[in-house]
């Protein structure tokens, strides 16, 4: 029986085979938390001890009498135990102390909850309060000394470190209504506060800020391009400078107001506001983000091959010595003799060869014509495949592409998700991106099939290296 051996001597490069694209699949599972009413608003949820601390109104208020300046019910800050069934428990009024009858708003805590900074509009001016938990209450309010009787701020945000506190001011030297300023704390005080600039701040308002723990901003605005209303955006400082912000997709965002956004490590999960359901509540959210797990270099494409031939001729009969191979690869290339029985051959690309083998008796001269002849595909290496310049600019628009992926046991495939390398990810197959900072940076590539018979995902993993260089 002739048998033939084809061993790849150097592997790389892709052609797509798929059938259908699913881009359009949510990266993001949401739920709206079962506390929720109709009739009242929910917003401002943050982690404190074993649940969350929100801010709403509920008839059980201490002081359910009292209206604000403008006759509408007076929020509080209500706290929500999280249990270990994934279920939640009953609102509860969060403090007698620090709930008044005037408005509490949106609460940020130190790292150990032992310090919290939280909005309180004196009607109708709104000022952030600090307060410190001594022997189970909280004691030692104060008005920060960033406050003003001339305008509002609201919508406290501390960094992880405690030594900058992000929030939201409509003071007279903003870009509009509501900007997003930060403060330093440093000589045992608040510095002047800090407009974040115009890239994030607009003509209109941006509120409801959040920094996570990688330094990575979010806020709201009604001015920058979105769904509609207000959206939820993100951005980060680069080189001391806050870079164009980004919208979430949906369905965190929506063409209603979205707000309030908050995410523990990762940006797993975490919760935001939005009144898509009339009035104002709480979701929580869960990423579908895959974790890439080992991803491997791109390797590039050869199309070296070693065939091994045998049966044409007896391997055991003596006179075989005097046998030459003629290999004729059907590529347009001078024919090979060889006394080996097998042979390497480069094509020149991709394609479909006919590889005919001769056999010649050297001392008869006798020629086998066509001794075997057999259909040959030469083809990339089954790979996902990362397509981009090897330097890109700073501060330009770089093109990524993953459309050369050689993936032919993906029958559909779901998603291409893309991560720079520099905190910021993408999803399609042919992304841009924009690089702040020169460097040298590692761009990964997972590509995702959909779900097989049997409910099995496949998926795979690329990645190439970069350098951006300075913009000239």
């Amino acid at each position: 029986m002739i048998t033939r051996t084809l061993h790849k001597a150097i592997l790389t490069g892709l052609i797509l085979f798929v059938t259908s694209f699913a881009f359009g699949q949510t990266l993001f599972e949401v739920k709206s938390l079962p506390f929720n009413s109709k009739e009242y608003n929910e917003y401002g949820a943050v982690p404190y001890n074993d649940g969350i601390v929100l801010v709403t109104y509920r008839v059980q208020h201490l002081y359910k009498t009292e209206v604000d300046f403008e006759g509408k019910d007076i929020n509080d800050l209500y706290f929500v135990q999280k249990l270990d069934t994934g279920r939640w428990g009953e609102l509860q009024f969060f403090s007698p102390e620090l709930n008044t009858k005037n408005h509490e708003g949106k609460a940020t805590f130190s790292r150990d909850g032992s310090t919290i900074y939280f909005t309180r509009f004196f009607n109708p001016q709104g000022n952030i309060v600090k307060a410190v938990k001594s022997g189970g209450e909280w004691k030692n309010q104060v008005v920060i000394s960033l406050n003003s009787t001339e305008y509002r701020i609201k919508d406290p945000s501390l960094t992880a470190d405690g030594k900058k506190l992000f929030f939201a001011s409509n003071a007279p030297d903003g870009f509009g209504g509501y900007d997003i300023y930060v403060s330093t704390f440093e000589r045992g005080d608040w510095s002047k506060p800090k407009n974040l600039g115009p890239l994030v701040n607009t003509s209109g308002n941006e509120v409801a800020p959040f920094i996570n723990s990688s330094g990575k901003l979010y806020f709201s605005s009604n001015k920058l391009p979105g769904l509609g209303k207000y959206d939820i955006f993100y951005t980060r400082e680069v080189n001391g400078k806050w870079v164009t912000p980004k919208g979430l997709p949906e369905p965190v965002n929506s063409s209603r107001d979205d707000m309030y956004y908050y995410s523990g490590a990762g940006d797993s999960t975490g919760y935001f506001s939005s009144n898509r359901n009339r009035s104002f509540d709480i979701f929580s959210f869960r990423s579908l983000w895959p974790s890439f797990g080992e991803c491997k270099p791109i390797e590039k494409n050869s199309y070296t091959y070693r065939f091994d031939e045998t049966g044409v001729i007896d391997e055991n009969d003596s006179t075989t010595s005097s046998w030459l191979y003629e290999w004729d690869f059907g590529d347009g290339t001078p024919k090979v003799r060889t006394p080996e029985s097998s042979a390497f051959h480069t094509f020149p690309g991709i394609g479909q060869y006919i590889v005919q083998i001769n056999v010649i008796d050297t001392l008869t001269g006798i020629v086998m014509m066509n001794a075997n002849s057999f259909p040959f595909e030469a083809a990339d290496e089954v790979q996902a495949v990362i397509t981009c310049n090897d330097e890109i600019a700073e501060n330009s628009s770089a093109k990524f592409d993953a459309s050369s992926s050689n993936l032919p046991e993906f029958k559909k495939i779901d998603y291409y998700f893309w991560d720079f390398g520099d905190g910021e990810t993408a999803v399609g197959i042919s992304p841009e991106h924009i690089y702040f900072a020169p460097g040298k940076y590692t761009v990964k590539l997972c590509v995702q099939a959909a779900p097989d018979e049997n409910g099995v995902v496949n998926k795979t993993c690329v990645f190439k290296e970069i350098t951006v260089i300075p913009s000239q």
